[in-house]
């Protein structure tokens, strides 16, 4: 999500094209679009203290999530991000944001930040608000920061929704 130029090859709006047949086929169920997510995983890579037995590794999970919610003709888009782990850290974070794509600029733009969780354990997740679909149909995306810290060892990770429109 950085500030560099952003093209759209043609496959992707193959994919975005029927991402939003999926969308508006499932938006019948309960008010709600089917969520879009993506899960990456990341490591955090201990040191062995004796410097004879092997290192250790603990595998963690962060995961984006996209879900288009839509009420009495107001449709609302909502991000949520999640970091798990399988052992309790000294430090789990999540921050999400959503992102509207800006045609007239022609990059991602974050139109809302979710909370910053950040705490000692196992879990952390991140909820953005509920951002209005304006008349025009836009596309909008959840990229979550993850971050993970057992004494001074950490390890982070980015983890991005796939595309949805409203």
């Amino acid at each position: 999500m950085s500030g560099a130029k952003t093209r759209r090859p043609a496959a992707l709006l193959l994919v975005v094209a029927a991402a939003l047949t999926a969308l508006v086929a499932g938006a019948t169920q309960a008010g709600a679009a089917p969520a879009t997510s993506e899960t990456t995983t990341f490591t955090l890579h201990l040191p062995s203290t004796d410097g004879k037995s092997a290192a250790a590794a603990i595998v963690c999970h962060g995961r984006s999530d996209l879900l288009v919610i839509r009420r009495s003709g107001n449709d609302y888009a909502q991000g949520t991000g999640r970091t798990d782990c399988p052992v309790t850290l000294h430090n789990v974070t999540a921050q999400t944001t959503l992102y509207q794509w800006s045609a007239p600029l022609s990059r991602w733009e974050p139109v809302s930040i979710g909370n910053y969780d950040s705490r000692p354990g196992r879990k952390a997740e991140s909820r953005t608000s509920g951002y209005r679909c304006t008349s025009t149909p836009r596309y909008y995306v959840a990229s979550t920061f993850h971050y993970v810290r057992l004494g001074n060892q950490h390890a982070t990770a980015v983890s991005t929704s796939r595309y949805a429109g409203c």
